[in-house]
């Protein structure tokens, strides 16, 4: 072989390389939820578990997908940073539902959060980085 397709190779693999954890990042973004900014997560998991769902109802939704929580009792006040809620409440659910990394670990963490009679007023999103 001569050396200009040896250096075309060396090129073509060294383009590939480069490019691989660019296109994975860009699958993950395009296809899995998880991956997305907190308000499409949160407009995804409103079309299964829309506001007005009971406490029980997004309890069951979040078992069936191996999701262990609990609901906390006790006021929840307007625009609080924890729980991540707008409205406020008389309970909430925080939830972990993924966990994953690329160059650091990623969390993904919902709040639900519940009126006095046991209805979702509101449920946000909130991504952790644990990173630099």
């Amino acid at each position: 072989m001569n050396m200009k397709r040896i250096f075309i190779r060396i090129l073509i693999v060294v383009a590939i390389l480069i490019a691989s954890p660019f296109a994975y990042l860009g699958y993950q973004r395009a296809f899995n939820v998880w991956w997305k900014p907190p308000a499409q997560i949160e407009a995804s998991l409103r079309s299964s578990t829309p506001l007005g769902t009971s406490e029980q109802g997004v309890l069951s939704w979040l078992r069936e997908r191996g999701v262990e929580a609990n609901i906390e009792r006790g006021p929840v006040r307007a625009n609080s940073e924890y729980p991540l809620t707008s409205t406020g409440g008389a309970a909430f659910i925080q939830s972990d539902l993924e966990h994953h990394r690329f160059i650091f670990r990623e969390d993904v963490v919902a709040f639900y959060t519940f009126d006095d009679s046991g209805k979702l007023v509101d449920l946000r999103v909130r991504k952790d980085v644990d990173g630099p």
